[in-house]
């Protein structure tokens, strides 16, 4: 069986800019296998797109190629299998003629020709296990498949997801490290996978504690996804010896013990901080881990609203909530498992006046 996918883009009369494309479809010998048709795809639909284009060769730095026939688990809509595998299937030696078709919304369409050819030796080849498959059972591989829930587990680590997590028959690879825990870490690393494989649904993560918790403890556990420099904290939740958290993302994983709280500054010297010259505050809340849970302002007693659009830093642009005269600002801040830091401080406003420059004094020589 093949399947082949494409590397396609629209055009606007006018316009250089290139758009995506409506429709693709995939033809044997003049008879349609599959094609797919983008017309309006539901909001909670759109993490089909993984299974849509060639994911791994994307993550890899490559082009974005969009498959002609569905993986066993996509299940966006867009596809239509006019066979029953929706695949190219080649049952003798004979030449074949494949045509793929790209088509816009108004009808224009382009198309390229190939022909197909396979061997009698190679098909039987296919169809013969290697000795080494036959006798050594114990060596093949672990597959997460579309249709089935997964459940892997070894002495220190449990892994599950459900139906419907992947979209592919994905083989496990699977390694722990084997160095020793330094704190705050709680477990060993363990890695799951590598990135080139999307996940559709979030896999559980249960890691086993090198050690008992005490109970003031066991609601300060994070666990943390990591895959180069990209981390992601969760928190974690304890249960008799297990920590378990769940991402939507293969990865390193490795559970540790948070009892650090963020910490927040104001920049500014004094008792008082003036902020006369400034047309916002700003803060960037720090943490060990690098996750702010909750950010709360208030002046002088009543909340204060700062803005923050998915970055590091909370901003308050100056309005009629903060007068000109002397304020208390109390800041609160806590991590993901409830770490909380609280600050005050007392800052004032006037009408700004730029400092004069001091004229420079000329003498005269004298002759």
């Amino acid at each position: 069986q093949l399947s082949f996918a494409i590397e396609a883009f629209d055009q606007v009369s006018g316009s250089p800019n290139p758009n995506g494309i409506y429709a693709a479809s995939m033809s044997l010998d003049d008879v349609l296998v599959s094609g797919f048709r983008i017309d309006s795809i539901d909001y909670d639909q759109t993490g089909y797109i993984n299974a849509h284009i060639d994911y791994a060769r994307k993550q890899q730095g490559g082009a974005l190629y969009q498959h002609l026939s569905p993986l066993p688990g996509e299940a966006s809509g867009i596809y239509k299998k006019f066979s029953a595998a929706g695949f190219v299937s080649l049952q003798d030696t004979a030449l074949h003629e494949v045509m793929i078709k790209v088509e816009d919304t108004y009808g224009n369409h382009s198309m390229i020709r190939f022909q197909l050819q396979t061997t009698a030796t190679s098909m039987a080849a296919s169809n013969i296990a290697s000795p080494a498959a036959t006798k050594k059972t114990e060596l093949q591989p672990i597959y997460l498949i579309p249709d089935a829930p997964f459940l892997f587990k070894r002495p220190d680590v449990e892994l599950s997801a459900p139906a419907g997590a992947v979209y592919d028959s994905v083989p496990l690879d699977y390694q722990a490290d084997a160095g020793p825990l330094l704190p705050p870490a709680l477990t060993r690393r363990h890695r799951v996978n590598g990135t080139e494989w999307p996940l559709h649904s979030d896999l559980q993560v249960k890691l086993k504690v090198s050690q008992p918790l005490a109970a003031s403890l066991q609601s300060k556990l994070v666990m943390q996804r990591s895959w180069g420099a990209v981390k992601k904290i969760k928190p974690a939740v304890y249960k008799q010896g297990w920590v378990t958290a769940s991402f939507d993302d293969f990865g390193y994983f490795q559970a540790y013990l948070d009892t650090v709280a963020p910490d927040v500054r104001l920049a500014g010297k004094g008792d008082t901080i003036d902020l006369s010259a400034s047309r916002a505050i700003v803060f960037t809340p720090t943490d060990n881990f690098g996750t702010i849970g909750s950010f709360r302002a208030e002046l002088n007693g009543r909340w204060l609203r700062f803005t923050n659009d998915k970055a590091r830093s909370w901003v308050y642009r100056f309005d009629e909530r903060c007068p000109y005269g002397t304020h208390l600002l109390t800041v609160t801040v806590r991590d993901a498992v409830g770490n909380e830091t609280t600050r005050n401080w007392y800052i004032k406003r006037g009408p700004y006046q730029p400092p004069v420059k001091k004229k420079r004094s000329t003498s005269k020589r004298k002759r």
